[in-house]
């Protein structure tokens, strides 16, 4: 279905390319698709918080507003060249037939692309929705589930190699958002359970330093693990928490990640980053008696 629907989306795109377009809208058209990608990756989170902090949109708030942004975006840069391109060379049928065939599979690429993206991002589980970890089969990090043609993976990897390189920030992409498609397909995965796919930016918090909130533990089983201790904000999401609407706190462990990088490099967020799930939990082994010390908990990331 999902292979289909990006067939379905690149033909039309070249076939409107092949009608309507002259090189120079060709190559403007593709442009304007990519700067919208860019728009869309960096402005949607911004944008949800301001209507999930507010109370507005829920789950469905990143998978809205990303596909807003780039509809926007793509409009508004396409309607800006019309207005700056006031007249177009005649570079002849051949020129313009490949500009078509090439300019038009490429933005085929780009809108199908980002519609997977918004696929992702919203906050259901069904067989015709696109999902690379179905709620029915046992998750396998190393074998998603993914269309024959991965153009998700062609926009997100283009926005993660361009936040590094030409148009790096001091926050990239590849940092802040490692393995993004992952991350945003493991986070609607329990949906269905009533496991929320989203949290307030502020929820989580970390103990002080001289509490050693990451430290290294050595299990007699597993041997050396890395132990990282986190709180989670009692409060709803409106108000910087992770409570659902019954003040529950809920979330599947294939949600919480650590993104590492190199000690020498670990104060920067610019260049790439790696994404960490958890095998498990330290839990108290007699939650009345916390004296008795904790043992660790193997879990699923379905768990």
């Amino acid at each position: 279905m999902t292979t289909a629907i990006i067939l379905i989306i690149i033909v039309l795109t070249m076939a409107q390319f092949h009608l309507k377009c002259t090189p120079m809208k060709s190559y403007c058209t593709l442009m304007s698709a990519v700067f919208a990608t860019v728009i869309a990756f960096s402005y949607h989170e911004t944008l949800a918080h301001v209507f999930i902090s507010r109370g507005y949109g829920g789950g469905w708030a990143p998978a809205g507003c990303f596909l807003l942004v780039f509809v926007v975006g793509l409009a508004v840069f396409r309607s800006l060249a019309d207005v700056l391109i006031r007249s177009e060379p005649d570079f002849g049928k051949h020129a313009r037939q490949g500009a078509a065939l090439v300019c038009g599979l490429l933005t085929g690429v780009f809108i199908a692309g980002n519609l997977l993206v918004v696929m992702g991002l919203m906050p259901t589980q069904h067989r015709l929705i696109y999902s690379r970890y179905p709620a029915d089969q046992r998750i396998n990090l190393n074998n998603p589930i993914t269309p024959i043609i991965a153009v998700d993976g062609v926009v997100t990897g283009l926005y993660s190699w361009l936040s590094r390189g030409a148009m790096a920030s001091d926050r990239s992409f590849a940092v802040v958002q490692a393995d993004f498609l992952d991350r945003v397909h493991l986070n609607r995965r329990a949906v269905a359970e009533d496991v929320l796919p989203i949290a307030s930016p502020e929820c989580l918090s970390l103990p002080a330093r001289n509490k050693r909130p990451v430290r290294i533990w050595s299990n007699s089983d597993r041997g050396e693990m890395t132990v990282v201790r986190v709180g989670i904000a009692a409060r709803s999401i409106e108000d910087g928490g992770a409570q659902d609407e019954t003040g529950r706190i809920r979330f599947m462990m294939g949600q919480l990640r650590l993104i590492c990088k190199d000690t020498d490099d670990a104060d920067d967020l610019r260049g790439a980053g790696q994404a960490v799930l958890p095998v498990g939990l330290l839990q108290y082994r007699n939650p009345d008696r916390p004296l008795d010390g904790k043992a660790f908990r193997e879990f699923e990331l379905a768990d």
